[in-house]
């Protein structure tokens, strides 16, 4: 996959997101070689009472430079994520 960091970006597909926040724990390890969700560059939020979930990427997102895909989108399990 070559990724083109200016002009790609990552795909959120609510539709098939289960709010596992896999994605949140593999970015804080790009970043910090440590499970820490609240260095990540991608944001998940789940509301308890209603089941929804919001998902935001933040500037720091580098699409996991030196990776062949970004991590998040590598360890979705739910294949939530993808680039556009």
């Amino acid at each position: 996959m070559s990724i083109n960091r200016e002009k790609n970006r990552i795909y959120i597909n609510l539709n098939k997101c289960t709010g596992c926040r896999s994605c949140e724990i593999a970015c804080s390890y790009h970043f910090s070689k440590t499970f820490n969700p609240e260095i990540s560059s991608i944001s998940v939020i789940r509301n308890d009472r209603t089941g929804d979930i919001k998902i935001s990427i933040n500037s720091t997102c580098d699409f996991c430079k030196d990776e062949d895909k970004p991590l998040c989108m590598k360890y979705c399990v739910s294949q939530a994520l993808s680039i556009i």
